[in-house]
């Protein structure tokens, strides 16, 4: 993580915290993590060094006026002040990190070959905050290369239970017979 989002973000927080805005924060980081992930304009706006603060502010305000909290408008104001527009994408993720760790919450990425049934997301939920004591937040993705069955990532560690990996195997232990 850049040294700009470890600065930003805890100060950012304290403030939200003491303003009792931190729910609406939570919701506005949502917000504009999705609209990162979705847009690749916004992101390039967001990365344009050319582009003149007051115009940045000017497009912010266009954008977000009464779909952010103003606390939130405000930061963004802030960073567009200080030149520091280019990091909001590392911000909302240390911002998602530090609320992910004060909650307990374990971000867990799941790949799968088919969409899990609301049975299924519960099960590994279930298991997997029994086993890491806190709550689970799932992220899924579909890939249909892994043919059947599914993998996670918790942090750095992944577990594989697809048909494709145990194919891999399989192949491995007859070549090396």
């Amino acid at each position: 993580m850049s040294t700009v989002a470890k600065r930003y973000t805890p100060a950012f927080l304290d403030v939200a915290r003491e303003s009792g805005n931190l729910d609406e924060v939570l919701a506005d980081v949502a917000a504009l993590s999705d609209l990162i992930g979705s847009s690749p304009e916004f992101v390039a706006f967001l990365q344009d060094p050319l582009l003149p603060s007051g115009k940045q502010d000017e497009v912010l305000r266009a954008l977000f006026e009464g779909k952010l909290s103003p606390l939130t408008r405000n930061f963004l104001h802030l960073l567009v002040s200080q030149n520091r527009l280019a990091a909001l994408p590392d911000i909302l993720t240390e911002l998602s990190a530090s609320l992910d760790q004060e909650q307990d919450v374990l971000e867990v990425y799941l790949r799968s070959a088919a969409k899990f049934t609301e049975a299924q997301e519960k099960t590994l939920k279930d298991k997997l905050s029994a086993r890491n004591g806190k709550s689970v937040r799932l992220i899924e993705e579909i890939d249909a290369s892994l043919i059947g069955g599914f993998l996670f990532r918790i942090g750095d560690e992944i577990e594989d239970y697809s048909l494709l990996a145990k194919l891999t195997r399989f192949k491995q232990n007859i070549i090396n017979a």
